[in-house]
């Protein structure tokens, strides 16, 4: 079951523009730690999720999952800048000629940090969810499955018993 949620067809600006390239990356990161596989459309500002959930359409956690992902957007974001900073003040302590060799593509990175964090708080309200998801099966269905992987079970005696258990 497909089901969609959130503002189609908008407009960003340049710093939700950077922010939603920023986010296509994190979504891969995120898709690894997760069970559900997430893809962002930087372009549409659109997240699409798709594999197992127990709470498939539901909008009011698909809004929560957008949200956790422009928080850790926005940690992210601000962990890389803080990173930057503290790497010109130790350049700074270090060699003083190295303050400008240093703070020049830092002031970049600092700039560009900063444009990813408040480009992800304004893009919550502006992402649209597609969830393709599905409820996971049954545990007994693997069961069955795993009895007929192991030759205990004939394809009849499968089809019959995967009926009963979806029946119920």
């Amino acid at each position: 079951m497909t089901a969609e949620f959130g503002p189609r067809d908008v407009e960003l600006g340049l710093m939700e523009r950077v922010a939603a390239h920023a986010t296509r990356y994190s979504t891969r990161l995120f898709s690894h730690m997760a069970n559900i596989t997430l893809r962002f459309n930087p372009e549409r500002a659109t997240l699409s999720l798709s594999g197992e959930s127990q709470h498939p359409g539901d909008g009011f956690n698909r809004g929560l999952l957008v949200g956790v992902v422009y928080l850790l957007n926005v940690m992210l974001s601000m962990a890389v800048g803080l990173v930057a900073a503290e790497t010109v003040s130790v350049g700074a302590s270090t060699a003083p000629i190295a303050t400008a060799v240093i703070g020049i593509p830092a002031l970049f990175v600092i700039v560009g940090s900063m444009l990813v964090g408040l480009g992800s708080i304004s893009l919550i309200q502006k992402t649209d969810v597609i969830d393709h998801t599905t409820e996971p099966l049954p545990d007994e269905l693997e069961s069955l499955q795993q009895q007929f992987v192991d030759g205990d079970l004939d394809e009849h005696e499968l089809e019959d018993r995967v009926e009963a258990v979806i029946d119920r």
